[in-house]
């Protein structure tokens, strides 16, 4: 805004000096053909007589005017009549030059020639030597007169200009101010002050109401907070509750599966014992009998296994974890080494991949994967050739080991009810067994923080993974 206001200054200041010196200039114009047209009449009759002393008294007489410094007249001929001169330093020629350079602007005069003429005759040409002084004074006035205006005009111009700045960028400061503050502090009841009517005021007044309302819901959003807050730490606190009710439940149902289980054992044992030494006292048995014989023994075998899986399970919570990186391969392995005795009827096909360690309890893992083994061994003792795989893969963050067979396999529609207790998904008319194994493998990889899934066909054979969490050896 200063640069514009600069060149619109110059620029009328140049104008305004430029058309002061041409006024000067035509007024000494006019000025010099006014004296030359009376000097040239009063040449006339010297002239006309050759007395050159006449013509000398009469331009003699233009020393009363200022602005002319030297007066010649020439023949026609272009020969010097008589000359006079106010300034010793000038210099006239003595012949009639058509021509001269002392035109310039800043010469220090200018030439005026004028004929002398009687009744249409030519007689000679007077030349006045005009000085230029009036149009130095005049540049020099107009410039000196043009800076002191400059000046005056810069001066109120940047005031004005400082008094217009501050009423405009003042309200929009203090708008950037506040601004400002409301980031840094996030306080939205702060609000910015304008005392003008004018588009920055509405501006200022409009970002107040968008404060308001940014309060307003602000405070909402506080109010829904702080409700959902407390809402939450109810639900806790009703979940910390419950949690811990069904934590001593589930305590108290341990306790109690392992005082029955354990109570349990004895009168079975009793009953079996009985009955053998009244089988072997009755000395005439025929085959109902002991078909009834046989169904007592093979009851109580079923119901101590039952209580001894009651135990295990109920032993698998309460037990203490002792954990360390185990070498899962080598454990794999001792647990097909025990079978290989009871298998030797059986064509059973072992792949074993490459299975890395994992971090957990030897002593319930080997109960775990005893559980998948000998379940696999089970389901698939139907088949001529039985193909039992076991492998793993890995993630970044997780290892899952799965087993795999070509046993009878399992309907997936029931593949929720596969790990829960007492579950059986075939009869004991087919497969034996209390629904009670891979209840104690789910409990134990849960308790290594890892996950189990089960995925079967029917007749095609079934798939269990078990994910542990990796931990670096």
């Amino acid at each position: 805004m200063f640069i514009l206001v600069g060149v619109e200054l110059v620029i009328s200041l140049s104008l305004h000096l430029i058309t002061d010196i041409s006024n000067v200039q035509k007024r000494l114009h006019t000025q010099s053909v006014l004296y030359a047209e009376l000097l040239s009449e009063y040449c006339i009759a010297p002239m006309t007589f050759n007395d050159s002393a006449a013509v000398f008294e009469i331009i003699k007489k233009s020393d009363v005017i200022p602005t002319i410094l030297a007066a010649a007249v020439y023949t026609n001929t272009e020969e010097l009549v008589s000359m006079f001169s106010k300034d010793s330093l000038l210099t006239i020629p003595h012949a009639y030059i058509e021509s001269t350079k002392q035109s310039e602007l800043f010469a220090p005069y200018f030439i005026k020639k004028q004929p002398i003429v009687y009744n249409d005759v030519q007689l000679g040409i007077l030349c006045l030597y005009i000085s230029k002084a009036d149009i130095r004074k005049s540049i020099i006035y107009d410039i000196r007169w043009s800076f002191f205006v400059s000046i005056i005009i810069t001066l109120v111009g940047i005031i004005l200009i400082e008094m217009f700045q501050r009423k405009i960028s003042a309200p929009i400061i203090q708008l950037l101010e506040t601004i400002k503050i409301i980031r840094s502090t996030g306080n939205y009841a702060i609000r910015t002050q304008s005392n003008t009517q004018d588009e920055v005021g509405q501006l200022a007044d409009n970002f107040n109401e968008l404060l308001q309302q940014i309060q307003k819901q602000q405070k909402v959003e506080i109010e829904a907070k702080q409700e959902i807050e407390k809402l939450n730490k109810e639900l806790e606190e009703r979940v910390a509750i419950r949690t811990q009710q069904l934590e001593q439940s589930n305590k108290d149902l341990e306790s109690f599966a392992y005082s029955v289980s354990h109570d349990l054992r004895a009168p079975i044992r009793h009953i079996d014992g009985f009955t053998k030494m009244l089988e072997n006292k009755l000395t005439e048995k025929n085959e109902q009998i002991q078909h009834y014989f046989d169904k007592i023994h093979e009851s109580s075998r079923n119901m101590q296994n039952l209580i001894s899986d009651l135990l295990s399970y109920s032993r698998i919570g309460r037990q203490e974890l002792e954990m360390d990186f185990i070498d899962m391969q080598s454990v794999i392995q001792q647990i097909i080494d025990n079978y290989e005795q009871d298998l030797q009827s059986r064509t059973v096909e072992w792949i074993i991949n490459e299975i890395p360690p994992v971090y957990g309890d030897i002593r319930l893992l080997r109960v775990a994967f005893e559980n998948l083994l000998s379940n696999a061994i089970k389901y698939t003792s139907k088949n001529d050739v039985s193909r039992i795989e076991i492998g793993s893969t890995q993630t970044e963050q997780t290892i899952e080991i799965y087993v795999k067979d070509n046993g009878v396999g399992f309907d997936q529609t029931y593949v929720d009810k596969i790990f829960g207790v007492f579950q059986r998904l075939h009869s004991d008319k087919d497969f034996q067994g209390t629904g009670i194994g891979l209840a104690n493998v789910k409990r134990i990889i849960q308790r290594h923080g890892g996950s189990v899934r089960a995925e079967g066909v029917e007749n095609q054979g079934a798939v269990f993974y078990v994910t542990f969490p990796k931990k670096n050896v």
